[in-house]
């Protein structure tokens, strides 16, 4: 068998014909190596399958008679800590699996007036409205030579009022 790889599609916006954006099993999309050489080489590999849940990518390999699974960027689902207008704020987005260096940005809604989000996933400012904000954040996961991973997740932030002032 020659050839043995696995391209990386963006799954995100399938389309026929669309050029892959990675090779798994090959050190790139013109190599021919001739059987596993490291933990990230096929020989044989037929099929894959991807679960959403997880962001698991299974790769049955034929001739050695194994499954190889690896993990994708995700976005940690842990919320984010509610805040109070008017008193800093400070928090950070993650994302697990990563292959290279992470980038985030805001992909839709609205943060907290006040809040901003950095390219290094730190959500921070002095909130100026009280309220609940609903957005999404985006990450791209750049390994530089097999390509960009995303994922993205929605997220919501409670602002507080600032507490009463004590009567006098």
């Amino acid at each position: 068998q020659v050839g043995n790889r696995v391209l990386v599609f963006n799954v995100q916006m399938p389309a026929s014909g669309a050029a892959a954006e990675a090779v798994i099993g090959q050190p790139d999309f013109t190599s021919d190596n001739q059987g596993p050489t490291a933990q990230n080489s096929f020989y044989g590999p037929q099929q894959l399958a991807y679960d959403v849940g997880s962001h698991q990518l299974f790769v049955p390999d034929e001739i050695y008679n194994r499954v190889m699974i690896f993990d994708t960027l995700q976005l940690s689902a842990e919320p984010f800590p509610d805040g109070t207008v008017d008193t800093a704020y400070s928090a950070t987005a993650t994302a697990t699996s990563l292959q290279g260096e992470a980038t985030y940005e805001l992909l839709s809604g609205q943060l907290p007036p006040g809040l901003t989000i950095a390219s290094n996933g730190a959500i921070s400012g002095t909130p100026t409205t009280a309220g609940t904000y609903s957005f999404a954040i985006r990450v791209y996961d750049n390994t530089g030579t097999v390509g960009t991973f995303v994922d993205s997740r929605n997220y919501s932030i409670m602002i507080a009022a600032p507490p009463a002032a004590p009567a006098s």
